[in-house]
């Protein structure tokens, strides 16, 4: 129900506007389950299914929900190595420019950010089996001109899934 103390709680960390304790809510409950129904959503909350679309259209229309998306159990589908690899790169955007663009074009990496410190890019990959691994590693990752060195970290175990970020606890 929407009225209990951990709710009520969170009402003063939201410090704007921006969205209140039914928005979280409901953010909540579909960070949970992007396929939960709106009328699930109402109930679980004690108030109707076109209130719970009208928010979420407005959490769509401010920017808020950027998408609904599925969570892939990549496991199952044979991928069961998963690692961060951490770029040096060579200097100059066109460097930068000609390393991105490489690395979108190999199909394991499921992420790359730019990031500040003693590295320029670290990219999220999926491999079927450390050989693997090391295949995209050496052969197609390795293959891209003006990255200057790697680091790679296997990951043994995730600990915590975007499933389980709790946005009642920041300030909005």
């Amino acid at each position: 129900m929407l009225n209990d103390s951990n709710t009520k709680n969170n009402e003063d960390l939201l410090s704007t506007e921006l969205i209140d304790h039914v928005d979280l809510a409901i953010l909540k409950a579909l960070s949970q389950n992007a396929r939960v129904s709106y009328q699930d959503i109402a109930n679980e909350l004690g108030i109707s299914r076109v209130t719970v679309n009208d928010r979420v259209k407005k959490l769509v229309n401010k920017g808020v929900i950027s998408g609904f998306h599925t969570h892939i159990n990549f496991e199952a589908l044979g991928y069961t190595v998963f690692a961060y690899v951490a770029l040096i790169a060579g200097q100059g955007k066109k460097a930068a420019e000609i390393i991105i663009e490489g690395l979108k074009n190999i199909p394991e990496i499921e992420q790359i950010d730019s990031v500040a410190g003693r590295f320029d890019l670290i990219i999220k990959v999926r491999a079927k089996s450390h050989k693997h691994l090391q295949e995209i590693l050496i052969n197609k990752i390795g293959a891209v001109d003006y990255i200057d060195r790697k680091e790679t970290m296997v990951i043994l175990t995730s600990l915590k899934d975007i499933a389980e970020f709790d946005l009642s606890k920041l300030k909005f």
